[in-house]
Formats: structure tokens, C-alpha cells, sequence
């Protein structure tokens, strides 16, 4: 989170509070903060400015920019608005910005500062056929050693022409706050700041914690008022959650699909997404031995099924990485893999070594494989397993998907001999929170897999998916990263 907050705070300050008059937009991020903020240096209001300007906003497929601008220095202001050219949207909007600047007018008269400022932009975070969110910066300064800012959001419904609060994005009665809650309070828990009782306070489930939310193509993003707890030590809270953990609850107009596509060149991707859904009430005991059985290159019919048979039987689950270019080939068998419990993972869409390949073919294997996987099962994978587990930098940027290595490889790929795979697997004497390499495409591994799942029952192992072992690892304490083994 730290790292997160770091990049947060750099980008917003490289900004400085820019003139309205400026024909095009700049994209930038923003914080959600009510107090604290260091007084910004004064705009210079060119004093040959119309008091409105209207321009088209070419990054935004002609949506206009409106400006408002006031520039005598009791009441120095400067204002920027989109206008969408649909009634109930644009009112709203100008509703909002008229009450902004009412605001700040009395302020001014209960201070009595001689020299005040406001400035209102926006960043316009998406725009489809179905939807658009757009989020207000709101910097104030009217007296004190400090002005305050704070961050206003809408989301729009285009096709019904009208401005959505967070209940109208889902099905009656999903209990969607519950949750919301829960994800960003597991979130936050990751990176602590506060104890875990005000973090419970930060995320309780109500529409006014989560109020200011942007609805973009693939994700659901909320700012939370860090002032809700301790006076703002908490620091600015931003979460983002990936739409394929509310896909279950969500309506349907409001699912990722060809409605709801961008029509924005980048939309922002500065937040990384929650991966995983809180764990669900489990058997799983983390004091005892865990172990994370994983298989790539499937699905394979004739393997992929006799693994799956055997982890039923001792209620245990696996990771399956898959490859792409086959789901719709074993569809049933990925079906299966979902319906019994188990993990997919991304594997790419036909094996390449990512280290090679453009920025643009690493995405296009990523993506692809994710929409082919979203098909069939109704969600994406949340982990990428990079084949041959080749990695650099740009890998690591191509996706904001949780990379999953490995720890013991057990070399099925080399052998294809069940005698020695399982000569090569029990040579690893500490199995406890290990993650181990398989691969589902050999009849060898497969029945090498069953022997080796029945010893380890045997021993009390319980077998647990790479997110699984993730939270077990958090609730020990332990650091929860695969270490990188040669293998394919």
C-alpha cells in the first residue's frame, strides 16, 4: 500500500491546479481528503477570459468542457465541468458545482479572509455506451495555514439518462455493502496503518463510507475518507475491486461486455486491484500442514479429470493454470474445475516465453486467455502463471494479475516416468506451505499426482489453492511469494 500511496501523492502533485481556460484535459489522479492539504499557490486568472468558455474536449468523444471563472480576489474562483448534452446528467452536474460555490461564499463571509480561492476540475475516469464516471477535485482556501480538498464522484447510466448511486449498480437484495466491506477491509488489513477495529470502522458497510465510487470497464474503485478515523493518520484509502468478485451480484447492464467497453485510450490503472474474494468459512486450519498442488498446460481430458477425481475424494482443491488456445476445447472440464471448488489461473494463450515477446503480445496472451476463461465460467483468473516461468520487469508490468511461481518443481515435465516423479517429489523433506509445479498434460503426472495426494493425506496435509495458501501464509505471518524454480 505504501508503494501504492507513494505513486498516489507524486502523480497528484505534478499537477498544479491548472488554468480552465486550457482547451484539452490532462488525465490525473486524485485524493479523497477533506483537511490536511498544503495551501496551493494562486491561479493566475487571464484577465481577457470570458467569464464561460465552452470547448470540445477531443480525448473524450465530444463531450464539452464548460468553464466558469471569477476573478476578483475576495472571490477569486475557477471552475471546469463536462457537459454531456443530456439534461438530467448536466443539471446534476451544474447543481452540484453551483452548491460547491455558494459553499465557499459563505465561508468567505464567516471568515472575513481577504483573499480566497476555489478551484473545481475533473477527470472523466470512464466513458462507454452504457456508463461514465467522472470525479470532481474540489480545493478550498479560505483562511487558516492550510486549504482543505476533497474529491466528489459520478457515475451516469447514458442509457437511461440518469446519475446512479451505488445501490442502482446492484440486484435486489445481494447484500452488495456486506460485500464491498468485506473485500476492502481484508484489503487494507494487508497493509496496516491502523489496528483491525478502526480499519472496521473505516469499512463499514453503509452507502455513506462508499458514496464516491468510479465505475469503470473492469472495475469498481472507491475513495474513503481517511478522516474517518483518527484524524486522517490513516492516510487516503483507495480500493479498487475487480468486477469479477461482484459478477454474481451485480446487474446486468452493468457487467463487463460490449456495452460497457471503453471508449477512453487509457483509463486509469494506477490502483492495483483487490485479486481475491475474503476466504470463505473453510475447514482449512492454518496451524496445521498446507500444501498447494498446481498443474499447467491443461485442461487435458483423461489427466485433468483422474486429479480432480482424487482431490474429491479428501475434499481437497488444486490451482489449474490453463492455457488458452484449449478451454474451449475441454470446456467441460473447466467447468468442473470451477463448479468442485478449485482455482484457475492464467497460463497464457499458447505457452510462449513472455521474455521475448513485445509488451503488446504479452497483453494479447494475457487478455485473450482471460476472456476465453470469463466465458466459460462466468469469472477471470486472479493469479498468472507466465509459462517456463520466465520473468522480467516487463512482464511484471503487463498485468496487474498476482504472478504465482512455484517452489518445488517435480519435474514431470522432464521425466514422464511416475516411478521417478515421485522419486523426485518425496526427495523435498519440508512440504509445509509449499507451492508445487505439476502439469496436467501427461497421463504420468496424473497418476503420479494420485499416489503422492493419498501419502500426504496419510500425513495430514491439507490441499489448499494458490489463494488459499496465500491466506494461510498472511495468518502465520509469513511472507506469501513462490520462489522462482527452473521448469516448464
Amino acid at each position: 500500500m505504501k508503494k501504492i500511496l507513494k505513486r498516489f501523492f507524486v502523480i497528484f502533485f505534478a499537477f498544479v491546479l491548472m488554468s480552465s481556460c486550457s482547451k484539452d484535459k490532462n488525465e490525473y489522479s486524485t485524493k479523497h481528503t477533506k483537511q490536511g492539504i498544503q495551501q496551493g499557490s494562486a491561479i493566475d486568472i487571464p484577465k481577457d477570459m470570458a467569464n464561460v468558455l465552452l470547448n470540445n474536449d477531443h480525448a473524450h468523444n465530444n463531450i464539452k468542457i464548460k468553464s466558469k471563472v471569477n476573478y476578483d480576489s475576495v472571490h477569486k474562483y475557477s471552475v471546469s465541468y463536462p457537459h454531456y448534452g443530456i439534461e438530467k446528467i448536466d443539471e446534476a452536474i451544474v447543481h452540484f458545482i453551483n452548491e460547491v460555490i455558494k459553499e465557499y461564499k459563505n465561508d468567505i463571509k464567516l471568515n472575513d479572509t481577504p483573499s480566497n480561492e476555489l478551484n473545481i476540475d475533473f477527470n472523466i475516469f470512464h466513458l462507454s455506451k452504457q456508463t461514465s464516471s467522472i470525479a470532481f477535485t474540489v480545493y478550498q482556501y479560505t483562511g487558516g495555514s492550510n486549504g482543505n480538498e476533497m474529491i466528489h464522484t459520478f457515475t451516469f447510466d447514458l442509457v437511461e439518462k440518469k446519475v446512479l448511486d451505488l445501490g442502482d449498480l446492484f440486484k435486489k437484495d445481494s447484500h452488495y455493502l456486506k460485500r464491498i466491506s468485506d473485500l476492502s477491509f481484508r484489503e487494507l488489513l494487508k497493509h496496516p496503518n491502523l489496528d483491525k477495529e478502526s480499519y472496521k470502522i473505516i469499512t463499514r458497510p453503509d452507502v455513506e463510507t462508499f458514496q464516491h465510487f468510479v465505475l469503470t470497464e473492469e472495475y469498481l474503485t472507491f475513495y474513503i475518507d481517511k478522516y474517518q478515523v483518527s484524524g486522517g493518520y490513516s492516510g487516503p484509502q483507495v480500493i479498487k475491486i475487480s468486477k469479477d468478485l461482484l459478477n454474481d451480484i451485480l446487474k446486468d447492464e452493468y457487467k463487463v461486455k460490449s456495452t460497457n467497453k471503453s471508449l477512453l485510450k487509457n483509463e486509469n490503472n494506477m490502483i492495483e486491484p483487490i485479486a481475491t474474494l475474503p476466504p470463505p468459512k473453510t475447514s482449512i486450519d492454518y496451524k496445521k500442514k498446507v500444501i498447494a498442488l498446481t498443474f499447467d498446460d491443461g485442461p487435458t481430458k483423461g489427466v485433468t479429470d483422474l486429479i480432480l477425481k482424487e482431490l474429491k475424494r479428501y475434499n481437497g482443491h488444486a490451482t489449474f493454470f490453463v492455457l488458452g488456445n484449449r478451454v474451449n476445447y475441454h470446456s467441460a472440464l473447466l467447468k468442473q474445475i470451477n463448479k468442485e471448488g478449485h482455482q484457475i489461473g492464467n497460463h497464457s494463450w499458447n505457452h510462449p516465453q513472455f521474455t521475448r515477446l513485445t509488451d503488446q503480445q504479452i497483453k494479447f496472451q494475457i487478455n485473450k486467455t482471460q476472456s476465453e476463461i470469463r466465458k466459460i465460467v462466468g469469472k477471470s483468473p486472479t493469479h498468472l502463471r507466465p509459462p517456463y516461468g520466465a520473468m522480467n520487469s516487463k512482464v511484471r508490468k503487463a498485468s496487474t494479475l498476482k504472478i504465482a511461481l512455484w517452489d518445488v518443481d517435480s519435474l514431470d515435465w522432464k521425466y514422464r516416468d511416475k516411478v521417478k516423479i515421485e522419486s523426485v517429489f518425496w526427495k523435498n523433506k519440508s512440504l509445509d506451505g509449499k507451492n508445487v509445479l505439476f502439469h496436467d498434460l501427461y497421463k504420468p503426472s496424473a497418476h503420479a499426482t494420485i499416489d503422492i495426494i493419498r501419502k500426504l493425506h496419510k500425513q495430514g496435509y491439507q490441499f489448499v489453492t494458490v489463494s488459499e495458501l496465500e491466506t494461510v501464509k498472511y495468518r502465520r505471518g509469513e511472507n506469501n511469494m513462490s520462489q522462482l524454480k527452473k521448469g516448464k
